[in-house]
């Protein structure tokens, strides 16, 4: 995934940059990965039809953008 196509999704401290690594909210994950590791995905929803997520590269698990994951995200050292 590239830093223009997360503008749905909240980061702190920033907004990411390519290059960038991202913390999974997952509770059971928090793992850290490159940005371009997550993919976008469509996820089911009862009440919208479908919105965008994203997927942790480590966990699998699908983060959407309605229910307002907090992403945190830092420079790679």
């Amino acid at each position: 995934m590239k830093a223009a196509e997360t503008y749905l999704w909240n980061f702190a401290p920033r907004e990411p940059k390519d290059g960038d690594d991202v913390q999974c909210p997952e509770p059971g994950c928090l793992a850290w990965s490159p940005l371009a590791d997550w993919r976008e995905i469509d996820i089911p929803c009862e009440l919208c039809g479908d919105h965008p997520g994203l997927v942790c590269p480590v966990c699998y698990e699908a983060q959407d953008h309605v229910f307002d994951h907090l992403f945190q995200v830092r420079t790679p050292e």
